[in-house]
């Protein structure tokens, strides 16, 4: 008797799909756009920290 096993193919390796990098927002412009995104006051680690808008020089924009 004989065995009619076949050998399965193995699978292709297949790449992982690119992903999107995740958008950046851009710094905001100014202390309105702060307020309307309901964030003031910001810092200088937040994402958006423009340092032109802290104009006592004290870290904290929007204050």
């Amino acid at each position: 008797m004989k065995s009619s096993l076949r050998k399965l193919a193995e699978p292709e390796p297949t790449e992982p799909e690119p992903t999107e990098p995740e958008p950046t927002e851009s710094p905001f412009e100014n202390c309105a756009d702060v307020r309307g995104a309901e964030q003031a006051p910001i810092y200088p680690d937040h994402p958006r920290w423009n340092p032109g808008l802290d104009r006592d020089g004290d870290g904290v924009a929007c204050e």
